[in-house]
């Protein structure tokens, strides 16, 4: 397995964003200690609200979805599903139906404990092997009376993995798979990056969640640098506001004459 660099300190210069590899982005790292790294961010995502926040982002345009069909959302860089599940079960109790939740990663590992995950659930999910840079994302699997696009895609804990360059392309391949995008990441703070060093050692034991935990902090985007990727990828019409803990939340949806601005 790779060893983990020292993570860096939390009062570490945090003018401009630092993009670096992640141990987790390694595709050489032992699966074992993969699968261990998953669980520990598995409880960093219960604590932190995630699920809550992209859930009543999505309620309003889950809601317009006709009663006739299932909503269907994908989770884009979906890691072992946590995420997915858990906003699939979550959003089936706001709305009273069933929504579909379906997932892609570049990992391989990370989508076979990603389905593993869902039929220990009892859901209806499907994940699958994807490069969301490279794109396309994948389509509904099943024909439906929607067509072949998402009612909506959403991402956490993703978009700070990327170069400047490389975000808006994500967010143009997002909007092309689905009517709505939804993106939950890190705010780069200070705040943030003290709290990334504490909560990655009190909620897990794995050295990769150690040291990516608080070099994602350092990687992450400011509100007005991520308003620069979204213009970069041609999207108008978007809301960004701040949630707990130095968060923000992205909201896109595709206009009524369906041009992606």
């Amino acid at each position: 397995m790779p060893t983990a660099p020292t993570s860096p300190a939390p009062t570490a210069p945090l003018a401009v964003r630092r993009v670096e590899p992640e141990v987790m982005d390694d595709p050489g790292l032992d699966p074992a200690a993969h699968r261990a790294a998953l669980t520990g961010l598995r409880r960093l995502n219960a604590v932190s609200g995630t699920t809550a926040s992209l859930a009543r982002a999505l309620q309003p345009i889950l809601s317009a979805v006709p009663a006739v069909r299932t909503p269907r959302v994908l989770d884009v860089a979906c890691g072992g599903g946590d995420g997915a599940v858990a906003l699939a079960q979550r959003l089936s109790i706001l709305l009273r139906r069933t929504v579909e939740v379906d997932g892609c990663d570049l990992s391989p590992v990370a989508v076979a404990a990603a389905n593993q995950l869902a039929l220990e659930a009892g859901l209806d999910a499907e994940f699958r092997e994807a490069d969301a840079l490279a794109g396309p994302l994948p389509a509904p699997s099943l024909p439906d009376p929607g067509g072949e696009r998402y009612d909506a895609a959403v991402s956490s804990l993703f978009l700070h993995h990327l170069e400047d360059d490389d975000a808006p392309r994500v967010l143009r391949n997002m909007a092309a798979a689905a009517n709505a995008v939804v993106i939950s990441d890190l705010r780069r703070t200070r705040l943030g990056l003290a709290m990334a060093h504490v909560a990655c050692r009190a909620l897990s034991r794995s050295p990769v969640v150690h040291y990516d935990g608080p070099q994602s902090v350092r990687a992450a985007f400011t509100i007005e640098e991520f308003r620069r990727v979204a213009d970069a990828a041609g999207l108008s019409g978007y809301e960004i506001r701040t949630v707990w803990p130095q968060r923000f939340l992205f909201v896109w949806q595709q206009p009524a004459d369906g041009a992606a601005t």
